[in-house]
């Protein structure tokens, strides 16, 4: 049989990384099935930004971590696409591949803050709060204080290194957090002819990365244009025989 489990980076340490350390557990039991794996050791979801959505109408943007802070981030669009390219391919030749999936760009804050910006078309700022500050904040919203602390701790991990990628694994870099960033200059043909890898020149048909693993620009997912049909659909039979 072959699993693929939707990981997270910092997965491979056993304490230090809050809630990501269930995912550490189910990798180690999972390593001891006789099935094949495969990891997706996602990075931060940008769409936990829209937790702080609301914030940015009225110029503010709060965080727990530094304005100028960077950590890699992923859409789930990306992770949903890598997770059921892994399942069609079938199992990997080794017992288990670790996929560490990230935008290939680090962002901070101040970067989010600054694409809300110019969505809302005002200004927005970060407002930093410390990390003594997490445990208060989201018991309020309801949460048990043993899951708050997981949080605080999950802070700590990234400014202190530990939630970070293990580099052991294949590092695999999707692209629609430039479209989220608004910016058309990864897409610069002048950049395209200068790359080598097989397909580069065709976009917007899939490319491969320098690790030789398929990825999609997805720049025109923000624009007005008519979307085209995914490669797979729920219900295509690939999918279903799974």
């Amino acid at each position: 049989g072959h699993v693929v489990l939707l990981s997270s980076v910092g997965a491979q340490h056993d304490s230090g990384t809050g809630p990501i350390v269930t995912l550490h557990d189910a990798e180690e039991r999972l390593a001891k099935t006789p099935a094949k794996l495969t990891f997706v050791r996602a990075a931060y979801f940008a769409e936990n930004f829209g937790a702080v959505a609301g914030a940015t109408k009225a110029g503010k943007l709060p965080s727990f971590l530094p304005a100028s802070f960077a950590f890699p981030v992923v859409t789930t669009r990306d992770i949903g696409l890598t997770a059921a390219k892994a399942l069609l391919e079938g199992p990997p030749a080794k017992k288990i591949d670790v996929v560490e999936l990230t935008s290939g760009a680090e962002i901070t804050n101040r970067d989010a803050a600054a694409i809300f910006a110019k969505k809302l078309g005002h200004d927005v700022a970060v407002e930093e709060h410390p990390l003594e500050a997490v445990v208060p904040a989201f018991t309020s919203f309801g949460i048990s204080p043993h899951i708050a602390g997981l949080y605080r701790e999950l802070y700590e991990g990234m400014l202190n290194g530990k939630v970070s990628f293990s580099g052991t694994g294949r590092r695999v870099h999707a692209m629609s957090l430039e479209a989220l960033k608004g910016t058309a200059r990864p897409f610069d043909p002048r950049l395209h002819v200068a790359r080598p890898h097989p397909g580069q020149q065709q976009e917007p048909r899939p490319a491969s990365d320098a690790a030789g693993v398929e990825t999609k620009p997805f720049f025109r997912c923000l624009s007005n244009e008519p979307k085209k049909k995914e490669p797979f659909q729920p219900d295509d039979e690939r999918l279903v025989k799974l």
